[in-house]
């Protein structure tokens, strides 16, 4: 028995759902001889697609779709829309708005440390559960394995994309998820969803299991899965306070993969019961742990984001406290893989640099944003996100040895395509129903 506070309720949910067996097996395109779990999946940063309207108070009118050009490389994936650029001119964006696209998507900071998008700006998620290829274009590789394992897209497979430039449970998103899950179970003959995510996405998701009502989640959702879950903040990240915003060269080496001002990942904060007092920026002879980011921040005139961090870090977030202080296992069943063994960059190593002028709110007067090729501070990890990150849950896991698997070698953006973790996530979501879950091997 693998989940011991789960088998029960499963097993006297699997026999009443036994009653309805034969319609769910009519509706199951695989023919299997039992229930479909559903499987709803939360992209990483910047690899959902964003729905943009603007009006004339802000530039436009314009409307159009947009996909972050340094986390989506190949646009949708096709001839037609071969770049990010091309995908936006193809959904809408006109030719003479392009250069207005990045200020568009800014977020506005408040004293308080709150943000916000411009006023006269709307972007939220193209939609969620609606069309997989077009929300989720960067896992298209993903969808086809997990088809492949007998689901079918937009049917009882599902992407639910969010705005990721705002910290976890700032918009709506929750909400446009639990209808998604709620409809996803139904239309499954009550079958309990398995949500999965890969990077900033299970950052989401882990806020909205911490936060949703425990009857609804025994109800609706049955298993977790992460892939390369993002848990603890990103290290790499705060670079982006202080970097050349994004541009729409998705291969260029000086742009940021983000925007100063985007606070769904630089207002995160470096938890310190995960880096303790290792030093991730090094200015000169100057070290920088993750409790002195916020005097990082200020050097480098990266003051939004300040303030942001004082609103938003995720260690003094309740929701997050549960886990990381308290380690209280969730209440679902859950399975976590994630890379190992592949040096990753945690952090930055700048010249000596004089401090900012008096007067220097914005990173670009700041000393550090003409160092483009800073040196690299680097430890254990997956390439892509730091190993400290990446096995945070084991802070609050029921057992790590049975729901945790580092795969030795495979890299962060990878691992999501990665036959074996997508066998493993398609196999437990066809366990759900018993409640009995294997451990990962």
């Amino acid at each position: 028995m693998k989940n011991g506070p789960y088998r029960l309720r499963r097993l006297v949910s699997g026999a009443i759902f036994m009653l309805s067996l034969t319609v769910a097996c009519a509706e199951d395109p695989s023919g299997s001889s039992s229930p479909r779990s559903p499987i709803v999946f939360l992209p990483g940063f910047g690899m959902g697609t964003l729905h943009v309207r603007v009006d004339s108070s802000a530039g436009g009118p314009a409307e159009f779709a947009f996909l972050l050009p340094p986390l989506n490389p190949a646009g949708d994936g096709t001839a037609k829309s071969p770049t990010p650029l091309l995908y936006a001119l193809n959904n809408g964006l006109a030719t003479e708005n392009i250069d207005d696209v990045p200020g568009w998507l800014e977020l506005v900071t408040e004293e308080d440390g709150s943000v916000r998008s411009l006023t006269g700006i709307t972007v939220e998620a193209l939609s969620i559960g609606v069309d997989f290829l077009a929300e989720c274009p960067r896992y298209r590789g993903w969808m086809e394995k997990v088809e492949g394992e007998g689901w079918t897209r937009d049917q009882n497979l599902y992407c639910a994309p969010y705005d990721y430039r705002f910290p976890p449970g700032e918009t709506n998103d929750s909400v446009r998820l639990m209808a998604l899950i709620e409809k996803a179970s139904e239309e499954s003959g009550g079958v309990p969803v398995s949500l999965m995510c890969h990077s900033q996405g299970c950052l989401i998701a882990y806020h909205f299991l911490r936060t949703m009502p425990e009857p609804w989640l025994e109800k609706n959702v049955g298993l977790f899965f992460s892939f390369a879950g993002q848990f603890s903040g990103c290290s790499d990240c705060i670079r982006w306070a202080f970097q050349k915003r994004w541009d729409w060269d998705s291969e260029d080496a000086l742009a940021s993969d983000s925007d100063p001002t985007w606070a769904g990942e630089n207002a995160l904060g470096l938890e310190s019961e995960m880096y303790q007092n290792r030093e991730i920026f090094r200015v000169g002879l100057t070290p920088y742990s993750a409790s002195t980011i916020p005097d990082l921040l200020s050097f480098a005139g990266a003051v939004d984001t300040e303030k942001a961090l004082g609103r938003y870090a995720l260690a003094q977030q309740t929701w997050y406290q549960k886990g990381s202080q308290l380690g209280e296992a969730l209440r679902v069943p859950a399975r976590f893989v994630y890379g190992s063994e592949i040096p990753t960059t945690a952090g930055y190593s700048f010249e000596a640099a004089q401090p900012s002028p008096p007067a220097c709110g914005e990173p670009s007067c700041g000393p550090l944003y003409s160092q483009d090729y800073p040196g690299l501070i680097q430890m254990e990890g997956d390439g892509g996100m730091n190993g400290i990150m990446t096995r945070a849950p084991s802070r609050w896991t029921a057992d790590p040895t049975c729901e945790m698997r580092a795969m030795p070698g495979i890299q962060h953006m990878d691992i999501f395509d990665n036959e074996a973790a997508i066998r493993m996530a398609t196999e437990l979501a066809g366990e759900v129903l018993s409640g009995d879950l294997s451990c990962l091997q």
